[in-house]
């Protein structure tokens, strides 16, 4: 018979992991083309230094709630380490060292589930904050006026695409991108759900295959289970990544000279003791603590929105420029020709 500790029935960690760092990453672009939109754009109101705070807001937001997720995958690492030395223990040592282990490891996994939680929690307050912005942002959006229309019977089509798509860097669709980045907060919060309900039945697993101080789970049935947490290690690996450079993406403000200095966070390392035993140290691998993964403080010291217009303007100069200059070369031909 199947040991629950192995059960493929259990929702699939590896593909929410990718999931999650793939909309983390869409949903840093549609912000940034929000943003850039928001400077960019002439016509649009008085309200744009309100509308850039208030991403600024969103930004730090979005940036904390990925780190917590960050560690998390982290912490789903360590049981991974704990899973290899089970498949190691049970040929090695005693059935009753391996149920202290299979017993630490079901604490962990019950320790992750809480943490899957307070991380869903969290994602859906950073889709709320977006929410609060999202009725200013698409205001100014419908009172801007849209740089788009560049044709001109003095302009080569060569010219005139590649001012098109220098505007289209400049002047991206900001309500497209204010869907998108919605789109993708919901995708996070979705693959979330999916990773709680993967904890929530590797607890009851891990519970099962110690009941009543048995050992309920074979070797062969751990080296099943050690090959598929192989799979998910690395899945967890490259999304850490992906998310790293996501959060380093986002201390960069859109529109700004240089870098702003980061804004000052709570450590998020999960953090304290490992559960007391006295017969030996635990040789679980996770790391277990209490935290809070409500939105830190946000800064909301107001951005530069001097700065930001000039360099739009910066922008629309060169693009006259290229105009201008088109124009001229083509009128000395014509006359050439004449």
């Amino acid at each position: 018979m199947s040991s629950p500790a192995v059960s493929s029935a259990s929702p699939e960690l590896g593909s929410a992991a990718k999931s999650i760092a793939s909309n983390v990453e869409a949903a840093m672009t549609g912000l940034f083309k929000l943003q850039t939109t928001l400077v960019n754009v002439p016509g649009g109101g008085g309200g744009l230094p309100e509308l850039h705070q208030n991403v600024d807001v969103i930004r730090q937001v979005f940036r904390y709630t990925w780190e917590c997720i960050k560690t998390f995958f982290q912490n789903c690492q360590a049981f991974g380490s704990d899973v290899s030395n089970l498949k190691e223990s049970l040929g090695t040592e005693s059935a009753e060292d391996c149920i202290e282990l299979l017993g630490e490891m079901s604490d962990g996994a019950v320790y992750l589930l809480e943490q899957a939680e307070e991380l869903l929690d969290g994602s859906k307050n950073a889709t709320k904050e977006l929410a609060r912005g999202a009725p200013g942002f698409a205001q100014h959006l419908q009172q801007a006026t849209r740089i788009s229309d560049v044709t001109s019977p003095l302009v080569s089509n060569e010219t005139a695409s590649f001012i098109a798509a220098n505007l289209a860097a400049a002047y991206p669709n900001g309500s497209k991108a204010l869907s998108d980045t919605q789109v993708s907060l919901n995708g996070i919060t979705s693959s979330l759900e999916t990773i709680r309900q993967f904890w929530e039945s590797t607890s009851k697993n891990c519970q099962m295959a110690v009941s009543h101080r048995r050992l309920n789970i074979t070797a062969h049935q751990a080296e099943v289970l050690a090959e598929r947490w192989q799979g998910y290690q690395l899945a967890l690996s490259d999304s850490i990544n992906s998310i790293t450079k996501t959060c380093d993406a986002l201390v960069h403000p859109v529109g700004a000279p240089q870098p702003q200095r980061p804004v000052p966070v709570p450590p998020r390392a999960f953090l304290h003791a490992p559960r007391s035993n006295k017969h030996r140290p635990s040789r679980s691998r996770i790391s277990r603590g209490s935290r809070d993964l409500s939105p830190p403080q946000p800064d909301r010291t107001p951005g530069r929105p001097i700065e930001c217009w000039i360099l739009a303007g910066l922008v629309i100069g060169v693009v006259l420029i290229l105009l201008w200059r088109q124009s001229q070369v083509e009128r000395r031909q014509h006359y050439v020709e004449k």
